[in-house]
């Protein structure tokens, strides 16, 4: 999901705004092979970088493992289930717009 970041606060906003390659109806990038030539704003996360990242939601699996946290119950890596992460409406299904249909981001500011 795209971010805004106030220039002089430094604080960051998230938004409803999804990259053009992303599946909305499974959330998963329709090109993850190619992302980073596709999008080269596309970030890699892996936990050795994982102190870059402190904007990535409360409920993801990097942050949590970062500061030691378990995962909830409906995470896909306790469940096995790809899905569960959408039957708990934590995921962004039907709740994003393709940055092709978006406009402006200030436009699509969201506090989940």
């Amino acid at each position: 999901m795209a971010k805004l970041q106030d220039d002089e606060t430094n604080k960051i906003y998230s938004t409803n705004v999804a990259c053009r390659f992303m599946d909305m109806e499974t959330c998963r990038c329709s090109d993850y092979a190619n992302r980073t030539t596709n999008v080269p704003t596309c970030h890699v996360i892996s936990l050795e970088k994982l102190g870059q990242f402190e904007w990535l939601p409360e409920t993801c699996a990097y942050r949590l493992r970062l500061h030691e946290k378990p995962l909830p119950p409906w995470h896909p890596l306790i469940t096995g289930d790809s899905q569960s992460v959408h039957r708990a409406n934590i995921s962004v299904k039907n709740k994003c717009i393709s940055e092709l249909d978006a406009g402006p981001l200030e436009h699509h500011l969201v506090d989940w």
